[in-house]
């Protein structure tokens, strides 16, 4: 099993904190326009 160059690595987990930072953030901000909206309250 080869070693993955430093790199490499770093990419991919800065890509994969980025993807869950932006999904947490959609969430987020779906839920507080849900939150907002009079109709979805029952």
């Amino acid at each position: 099993m080869k070693k993955r160059p430093l790199g490499l690595v770093a990419i991919v987990v800065y890509k994969s904190f980025a993807a869950l930072l932006l999904m947490v953030t959609a969430i987020a901000r779906f839920i507080i326009d849900i939150k907002k909206l009079p109709s979805f309250r029952r």
